[in-house]
């Protein structure tokens, strides 16, 4: 693995899950691959994008590479490879350099932005504010702000709190669908086949990517495109856990234990088994807000009065269920 260039997409956000997780396996496997880890990732942490200088940047660090080189006294074969080193900077400098100007505008207007940092705030340069789910990706024009519209693309899961701007409708565009709005807050689903749109606050204006007539969405609201309906659907949401992927908080009343598993499953990235299926069928009960999800599996065992084996990063539950 070429480590430079994956460190550099993983610490910028922008690498894919299996690459993530190559990453991940790579750093555990020796101490040297950790110890490079952790270097890469101070160097990452001390760059402030606010003050950032590319040309400045690597001057300095070419200096600094150069002062130090006549003062190292080792066998050749184990001389550091200077040369590796400053390209692993200039590696580190150029995505920071990217990054800095996907959240800035910084480019021309051909030029696209991607956000794919998943499960963190992100502020765009207009103010408005997304929570990203875990791989999801949004592409934007890097000059998106000055143009008529904000018109960005969404791909995954995403909740939304868009800057008001009367002026400048915020369209999002997903496979199936457009999202129009000019200051609201909402979650957008978007899987293949079908999108669905849930209203936190103020409206939202829905049609189908290749269609013209629309529904209006209000708060409290659920509004789903799919590929297959020739129509939009509209109903109240009676989904008390469509956030629970980003803010941990669960209500579950007489919730069949399949929802809860999948909700479980989508907030903490891991399995959950069951021995038998039935199980899945058991109906539960229980508030949860923040809690691990080794505590939570440990409350749902406890109360159907079953068994809990963990893995690596899988839990199974075992007995008669309900």
């Amino acid at each position: 693995m070429e480590s430079q260039e994956f460190l550099t997409k993983y610490f910028s956000g922008n690498s894919s899950e299996e690459e993530r997780v190559e990453v991940e396996k790579w750093a555990e496997s020796s101490e040297e691959n950790m110890a490079e880890f952790h270097h890469f990732k101070q160097a990452w942490g001390i760059t402030n994008p606010d003050r950032f200088d590319v040309s400045k940047a690597f001057e300095s660090i070419v200096d600094r590479l150069e002062e130090k080189t006549p003062e190292i006294s080792m066998p050749a074969k184990e001389k550091p490879n200077f040369l590796k080193i400053a390209a692993s900077f200039l590696i580190l400098i150029a995505a920071t350099a990217l990054v800095y100007g996907y959240f800035t505008g910084f480019g021309s207007s051909a030029s696209s932005g991607v956000i794919a940092k998943s499960e963190e705030n992100v502020t765009l340069v207009d103010g408005s504010k997304l929570y990203l789910a875990m791989s999801g990706k949004l592409t934007y024009q890097s000059d998106f702000n000055k143009d008529v519209q904000r018109k960005v693309k969404l791909e995954g899961k995403a909740f939304f709190d868009i800057q008001e701007d009367k002026s400048k409708p915020f369209i999002i565009q997903t496979n199936n669908a457009e999202i129009e709005v000019t200051g609201t807050s909402f979650m957008i689903d978007e899987k293949s086949g079908y999108t669905e749109v849930i209203v936190a606050s103020g409206s939202v204006k829905l049609k189908k990517a290749d269609g013209v007539s629309y529904i209006r969405l209000s708060k409290g609201e659920t509004g789903v495109v799919s590929k297959d309906v020739k129509g939009l659907v509209k109903r109240n949401n009676r989904n008390k856990n469509y956030l629970s992927w980003m803010t941990g908080s669960f209500e579950f009343q007489s919730t069949p234990m399949f929802e809860v598993i999948d909700l479980l499953e989508q907030k903490y990235h891991v399995k959950i088994k069951l021995e038998d299926k039935t199980i899945g069928n058991c109906k539960y009960n229980a508030t949860f807000d923040n809690r691990s999800i080794d505590d939570i599996v440990e409350i749902i065992g406890k109360s159907l009065g079953l068994k809990v084996t963990k893995g690596d990063n899988v839990y199974t539950f075992d007995g008669p269920g309900c």
